[in-house]
């Protein structure tokens, strides 16, 4: 089981990873030529822990 200090930063770095997305669209270029639904995900590596959360 991870630790709580190891879960906190998980969520900090999902965070960051959602914010990252959002400022940065990269979806843009996707959208632009017509793309249906496109799926982004933030990932975050611990060791052999991994955070994984989609990101709307």
């Amino acid at each position: 089981m991870p630790s709580n200090k190891s879960v906190k930063a998980a969520k900090e770095a999902l965070a960051a990873a959602r914010e990252q997305l959002r400022q940065r669209d990269y979806a843009a270029a996707l959208r632009e030529r017509g793309a249906g639904e496109i799926a982004q995900w933030g990932i975050v590596f611990d060791g052999k822990k991994v955070w994984i959360e989609r990101v709307e």
